[in-house]
């Protein structure tokens, strides 16, 4: 499995770095064991959570690297903020999820990866103010880029990234009103498309 990972790695054009590697493999490991109590992902594969998990969460690290304070909203099991958080040591995310079971599974994986730069919260987005707002919100859960606006809009002073694995041009035509970029994305091995839809507010 380790051999995926790091050719994985290598196709999204970064450099496979051990330690790193080794956290991304040890969170899995922790996701398959608190997924039988607290059902976090309907994947169980192994090959298949690093796949549609970890490199799905490092293809939008090529696009994040202006961001230094992130947040990652509906973060539920941790994709993609656990993952940049490990590949990003220097960044500082936030990981907000309304849900007490899966912020407590994010606070264990924080703990047991020894994750300094990641400060989990549970809250609804909307209820949630900031005392300073973050360089960019991002997203694997909305299902809406114009809800995802609604919601988010007020945590951040930049861009929102929304992660998409289905096509996104209805969604374009409901936020004509901002500057916005569709990024198609390079999912090592996937056989879905991936897609970063980019918006400044």
């Amino acid at each position: 499995m380790q051999d995926i990972l790091r050719n994985g790695i290598i196709e999204l054009g970064l450099t496979p770095d051990e330690t790193k590697i080794d956290k991304l493999l040890s969170y899995i490991e922790l996701l398959k064991k608190w997924n039988k109590t607290y059902s976090l992902t309907s994947v169980t594969d192994l090959e298949q959570i690093i796949i549609y998990h970890l490199l799905d969460g490092l293809t939008t690290i090529s696009y994040i690297n202006e961001f230094n304070s992130i947040i990652d909203i509906g973060s539920g099991m941790g994709v993609p903020g656990v993952i940049i958080a490990i590949w990003c040591p220097d960044k500082k995310i936030s990981l907000l999820d309304s849900n007490h079971k899966k912020t407590a599974f994010l606070k264990q994986v924080v703990i047991e990866l020894g994750l300094s730069n990641i400060d989990v919260i549970c809250s609804r987005v909307e209820d949630y103010n900031p005392i300073v707002p973050y360089d960019l919100a991002i997203s694997r859960a909305f299902s809406s880029g114009k809800l995802f606006i609604d919601l988010a809009k007020h945590l951040v002073n930049g861009v929102l990234m929304l992660m998409k694995s289905i096509k996104i041009d209805n969604e374009t035509d409901q936020i004509l009103n901002y500057k916005y970029n569709v990024i198609e994305l390079n999912l090592p091995f996937g056989v879905d498309k991936r897609y970063l839809l980019e918006i400044e507010i």
